[in-house]
């Protein structure tokens, strides 16, 4: 049997929309990270030096990918000396912790992170820094990662192949790192970020997915580096590199291409975005970077988060023989003077202008500075066009909540309604210190802020895959790749881009705001070896994937979470899930036998709960079943297919479906099949294994059943919520689920 879940359209609804004056009310967030079950405090503690644990101040950051390929960004968070938990997206707000994915602890510090598919067999790798060592690397697969990085060469740190470290080599302190194609050959490479002991690191990637220290970035000195962000910002399709650098000057390598072989040249000073280079110059010491287009020139701007004030490099194009970046951050409103971290451009409204939100967060050292400890986030709305300065919007929001040590933070649309969410990690300490026994521990929670913004306007979103070698040369993630996207308001840009914020890195989803556009003239993309693409057909209100070479958008599904077919001995039973937020009026179930040019058949039978069965399948036959769904406006807002043999062959085992709903609360359905005539008990049992209740208990013949469950005892006493197991038991054999109550 073939099971083959092909993802398709998506349309969420949407409003009619106008540019009229932006209603900062409409821009709020919601903190919705204990009801999406994430309940995480980061551990600040690393190494044991001289006796002495080292605290690790600056804390740690998270990513967000698509893991399974189901349509929903899943989560990594690094969690300090606590290792790093990984979170499956449910698709109903919810997540799923699935850390053990990651297989055992390896005991070290996980800071910085990076995701993308480094070998290009269509899952993500995963990049970690560890503030106390060099960083380690995990290869990815559908639901697991492997540690592999001494064998792609990341560890021990880049020597060439049979070459041992030196006596008395001592490892970086990696901090953060980046993914970026710097010599257009569709494999990515890798820049670390070394806080101290070593300069930073450009990993090249060879044949074979092995990394080796690269000197092609002229890396002299130690940088006190952060984050390293890759990027395009003079417009030539050779990626560059930007890192922002603690204690120094920022570093921006400019990419002499093919000509040069590849090789960067260190121009920050010159071209203005070095910073002040050192305490207490008013922009120095920088955390965390954000790039984007904020003024919709078509070209990038950066802007950096400081120990003092941050600052917005707006590019203004070549000077004479130098690139210049103008500082504009207290012309435009965002020149926060606090300490702050992560930071990210983003369309918060989608009114096709980039907004900014940064994490604000005390640190020990920041009490010279007489800041206080409550540092807040910020969130700023691009006003437009013509001057496209900021207002501060933060008080609300609903974004300025803080837990006084603001670190990490990454932007998803995690629930997919069309607009971007943001996660934020803050830091832990002990004050005054964790060698103290005294020490008072600050707990630093995980954040996930809903955007429930109201404006109405149009949207659109792009997940990019490169040819990989075949027709293109961009690695799968496309990383690197660029999206001019055109409508009747002007013409926008986006670019992939794996790493970056502090310590983190967003969805390499791109998504564009369309303000109150209902058409989209044009969708260009250019790939990372500089050829340029145009996909026709582009609807506003959508997911879409971008294959390089295929010239059409693909709809991409994130509605249908689940779609499959099973054999059975009356026929075929069709099982799905739904995307919690959609407004459904009805589905539709159609099918058609596995022959090109068959036509399509709707099937009129019972579905109900995310469940139906086709008994008119004929024995032998191989069909594809379709679902649509259809909403509230009439239109088909998503469709899958899956593809099964009806053997018709006879049940052996009983069977017991996931109950529905779950959560629940007052009551939930559960079903359940035997083969054959027997005796059959159903039983609730709470997490320790202890009986709730029994539910059935009596003979039955082959068939489907149901049972009700109301959250009572077997005295009628309602039980507190929680997970609770169900067993079906009978002579053929037993199975068993996990169901939640929520009072």
């Amino acid at each position: 049997m073939t099971n083959n879940r092909v993802l398709r359209s998506i349309l969420v609804l949407g409003l009619a929309a106008t540019l009229a004056a932006p209603s900062y009310a409409s821009v709020t967030f919601t903190e919705r990270a204990e009801d999406a079950g994430i309940s995480l405090i980061h551990d600040p503690l690393g190494a044991v030096v001289d006796g002495v644990i080292q605290s690790n101040l600056y804390g740690s950051g998270l990513a967000w990918t698509d893991m399974n390929h189901d349509g929903w960004p899943d989560l990594v968070v690094a969690n300090g000396q606590g290792g790093t938990s990984v979170y499956l997206n449910e698709g109903d707000g919810t997540f799923e912790d699935v850390s053990h994915f990651l297989g055992a602890n390896l005991g070290r510090a996980a800071n910085g992170l990076a995701m993308a598919d480094m070998d290009n067999d269509g899952f993500s790798e995963l990049g970690i820094a560890n503030f106390y060592g060099e960083p380690f690397f995990y290869r990815g697969a559908s639901r697991a990662f492997t540690e592999n990085s001494e064998q792609v060469g990341v560890s021990p740190l880049l020597f060439a192949p049979g070459e041992t470290p030196p006596v008395g080599w001592v490892g970086p302190e990696s901090m953060g790192l980046a993914f970026g194609d710097v010599d257009a050959d569709g494999d990515l490479d890798i820049y670390v970020a070394n806080y101290r002991l070593q300069p930073d690191m450009l990993l090249e990637s060879l044949a074979g997915g092995f990394f080796v220290k690269t000197d092609k970035v002229d890396v002299l000195d130690t940088g006190w580096g952060f984050q390293p962000v890759f990027l395009d910002f003079d417009n030539d399709a050779d990626i560059d590199i930007f890192v922002a650098n603690d204690f120094g000057r920022n570093f921006l390598f400019v990419n002499g291409g093919a000509a040069s072989g590849y090789t960067f040249e260190q121009r920050a000073n010159d071209f203005k975005v070095s910073g002040g280079g050192g305490y207490p110059a008013p922009s120095s010491l920088t955390m965390g970077v954000a790039v984007g287009d904020y003024d919709n020139d078509l070209d990038l701007d950066i802007y950096v988060t400081n120990y003092i004030q941050n600052e917005l490099y707006e590019n203004a194009g070549p000077v004479g023989e130098a690139w210049r970046f103008n500082a504009r951050g207290a012309a435009k409103g965002v020149q926060y003077m606090y300490n702050s971290w992560g930071t990210e451009f983003f369309d918060a409204d989608n009114d096709g202008d980039l907004d900014l939100c940064l994490t604000g967060g005390w640190i020990q050292s920041a009490d010279i500075l007489d800041q206080g400890r409550n540092i807040d986030n910020r969130f700023y709305l691009n006003n437009g066009a013509p001057d496209f300065d900021f207002t501060d919007i933060t008080e609300t929001s609903g974004f300025g909540d803080t837990a006084n040590s603001g670190r990490g933070l990454a932007l998803a649309d995690y629930d997919r309604d069309g607009d971007l969410d943001i996660a934020v990690w803050n830091g832990s300490h002990y004050d005054p210190g964790p060698e103290d026994p005294d020490a008072v521990f600050q707990a630093g929670p995980f954040q996930l802020f809903r955007n429930d913004q109201n404006e109405g306007n149009h949207w659109v979103v792009f997940q990019l895959e490169g040819a990989v070698h075949d027709q293109g040369n961009t690695n799968r993630s496309g990383v690197g790749a660029r999206v001019y996207l055109t409508t009747g308001n002007g013409t926008q840009l986006r670019e992939v881009r794996a790493g970056g914020s502090f310590l983190s890195q967003s969805s390499l989803e791109l998504e564009f705001g369309l303000g109150n556009a209902t058409t989209i003239d044009e969708v260009k993309v250019r790939w990372t070896d500089g050829t340029e693409e145009i996909f026709e057909g582009c609807e506003v209100d959508r997911f879409y994937r971008l294959v390089e070479g295929a010239g059409a958008p693909l709809p991409l599904s994130a509605a249908i979470t689940r779609f499959d077919a099973t054999p059975q001995r009356d026929g075929v039973q069709l099982r799905w899930s739904l995307g919690a937020w959609l407004d459904l009026v009805r589905l539709n179930l159609l099918r058609r036998p596995n022959e090109v040019g068959s036509e399509w058949t709707l099937l009129e039978i019972p579905a109900t709960n995310g469940q139906a069965l086709d008994e008119s399948a004929e024995v032998g036959a191989e069909y594809v079943y379709r679902l649509e769904i259809v909403a509230d406006d009439g239109l088909t807002t998503s469709a899958a297919e899956v593809i099964v043999k009806a053997t018709g062959s006879p049940a052996t085992r009983p069977t017991l479906g996931q109950n529905f709903p779950n959560p629940f609360n007052p009551g939930t359905t559960i079903l359940y099949s035997v083969p054959g005539t027997t005796r059959v008990t159903l039983r609730i049992l709470d997490a320790r294994g202890r009986r709730v209740k029994t539910l059935v208990r009596e003979e039955r013949d082959a068939g489907r059943y149901e049972a009700r469950w109301d959250g009572t005892d077997e005295d009628g006493n309602r039980v507190a919520s929680g997970s609770y197991m169900y067993v079906l038991e009978t002579a053929a054999g037993s199975v068993s689920r996990s169901l939640t109550l929520v009072r």
